[in-house]
């Protein structure tokens, strides 16, 4: 099913494996079959979630996207040089592509773009607004779980090298040992010779850190129920009211910790599963893990890739590098 026309976008090819309602049960099932009960973050790329990350972007708490635009803003001829020209860029989770765009109009005459995205509204927003401005511009728009193995279909034009976009610190949301498989999956992805644009938080004061996820205005607090709005949209038998949002940052591990907090005692039915959720008790529904330099290097390196340079803003809240794949 096509979700593009093509005759009003020839230069998008449109391909959709998004997730049914069936595979959110199916996940929420076993997410809530065992205790700690948990939520996969994957499925809050919803339209209505897409829309409140994208206003998430904007608080004033939250750092992270405003500080990798300065980034990119201060380096982004460095970033040319080093992708160099006729590459085919490749984005995981790519969102609205506010970030693709800018990035694209700075590239050295890139052959084409592929958008990953797991929300067809947001991928179709994105390809949309990108091939109209970049008309000549091959564009493969593909709407996928990204967190598992997409095979990619071969472009119009063979490219000098594929190179991989993971900007926003998403590998954060990974657990280590899932970030590092997900890491040497993109590199078998572009093969040799392919590189790593990725963006990564960083260790800093902890005050800062738990701000940005839980803002004065409550908007990270609606994306977090959100998820159980379109849980209970897919099928689900729930209270949505009963669950509140905490994200404290937990030292041991270096990550927040995304929670929906039971405030009475509740029941979730997820089909034949029944779950009774005592008062106070979370739901874990994101980690967001904030790495040192040195730590996020030896992680890529472990994955496959080779460093070759980083930026950082002027207070080392958060960086950018780009990796090869190490021969």
């Amino acid at each position: 099913m096509s979700l593009l026309s093509p005759e009003d976008l020839p230069n998008v090819r449109f391909i959709d494996h998004a997730p049914e309602p069936a595979d959110l049960m199916a996940d929420a099932r076993a997410g809530l079959s065992e205790r700690p009960l948990e939520l996969s973050s994957k499925f809050f790329y919803d339209a209505v979630g897409s829309e409140l990350f994208d206003a998430i972007t904007r608080l004033p708490e939250y750092y992270l996207t405003r500080t990798e635009a300065v980034i990119f803003d201060a380096r982004m001829p460095e970033i040319r040089a080093a992708l160099g020209p006729n590459i085919q860029l490749i984005e995981f989770g790519a969102g609205l592509g506010g970030k693709t765009r800018k990035l694209v109009a700075a590239l050295d005459a890139p052959s084409s773009v592929v958008l990953i995205e797991i929300s067809t509204d947001a991928l179709r927003l994105g390809a949309t607004q990108l091939a109209a401005v970049h008309s000549e511009l091959e564009i493969i728009a593909v709407c996928a779980d990204y967190s598992q193995p997409v095979e990619l279909p071969e472009p119009t034009v063979a490219p000098t090298r594929r190179a991989v976009f993971f900007p926003g610190s998403t590998i954060g949301n990974f657990e280590l040992a899932s970030a590092r498989d997900f890491l040497a999956g993109a590199a078998a992805l572009v093969g040799a010779g392919g590189q790593l644009l990725i963006g990564y938080d960083l260790v800093k004061d902890v005050d800062v850190v738990e701000a940005a996820y839980n803002d004065a205005a409550g908007v990270t607090a609606e994306f977090n129920i959100n998820l159980l709005r379109r849980l209970q949209a897919a099928g689900a038998e729930l209270d949505v009211s009963a669950f509140s949002h905490h994200a404290p940052f937990v030292t041991e591990h270096s990550r927040i910790e995304m929670h929906l907090v039971a405030k009475r005692d509740t029941r979730i039915q997820v089909g034949d599963l029944a779950v009774d959720v005592s008062a106070g008790e979370r739901i874990t529904t994101e980690h967001s893990h904030k790495y040192t330099l040195d730590g996020f290097r030896a992680l890529a390196g472990a994955a496959g890739w080779a460093h070759q340079q980083t930026w950082t803003d002027a207070g080392e809240q958060f960086a950018l590098s780009l990796f090869a794949v190490a021969e």
